[in-house]
């Protein structure tokens, strides 16, 4: 919520709506094929979450206004350490379905990740 002051806070979320926006990003890096890299990049940031969050909320916080309350429900998703562990839960399981359907002849896995993160921002906005 952008107050009279300028500055621009972030709001806490419902556990629906962290289960909703947990199973989005992690849907959006399955698909993109970076679960690897994302998971080694999610554990790494792991104990620092809350002081992460923070910077990435004073860093984007000029253009975050621009994105409405997506930008900072990520932010305050990203502050939490167990919500960081369930979007790692949840891109493991997602990866696993992916390897089943794939061996029982089902989806194929993009291979085309040179405009990953083009892609990956306009499916998020």
């Amino acid at each position: 919520m952008m107050p009279d002051s300028g500055f621009y806070l972030p709001t806490s979320l419902t556990r629906e709506q962290e289960e909703e926006l947990i199973e989005r990003i992690a849907r959006l890096i399955v698909r993109g094929g970076i679960d690897v890299p994302s998971t080694m990049l999610l554990q790494a940031i792991g104990p620092f979450s809350y002081l992460s969050s923070h910077f990435l909320f004073l860093f984007l916080s000029p253009i975050l206004p621009m994105f409405g309350s997506r930008g900072e429900d990520l932010v305050t998703l990203l502050s939490r350490r167990e919500n960081l562990d369930r979007l790692i839960q949840r891109v493991e399981a997602l990866k696993k379905q992916l390897d089943k359907e794939r061996k029982a002849g089902g989806t194929k896995t993009p291979t085309n990740r040179r405009r990953l993160i083009p892609r990956l921002f306009q499916r998020w906005l």
